[in-house]
């Protein structure tokens, strides 16, 4: 129980290293976090992607919004 925690509160390569856990688990755990953090840029690239589509979705959204208002605003007239 005691490696999971000092897992959970690593903030530092040199935290990792310092877990030597005989648990099979924490040491997949461990290697995951260190393949993740080499990730880093892909990570970054994946975000942005993400965050540019949920804004576009979100410009769409509001654009046809709008363009159904000035419809029923000329429908009327």
């Amino acid at each position: 129980m005691d490696d999971w925690i000092r897992l959970f509160n690593a903030e530092s390569e040199e935290d990792l290293k310092m877990i030597r856990a005989k648990n099979v688990g924490i040491r997949e755990a461990v290697g995951g976090i260190r393949e993740m953090s080499l990730r880093k840029n892909l990570r970054y690239l994946y975000e942005e992607h993400l965050k540019r589509t949920r804004d576009r979705r979100g410009e769409d959204a509001y654009i046809r919004s709008q363009g159904k208002e000035e419809g029923k605003i000329e429908g009327k007239k």
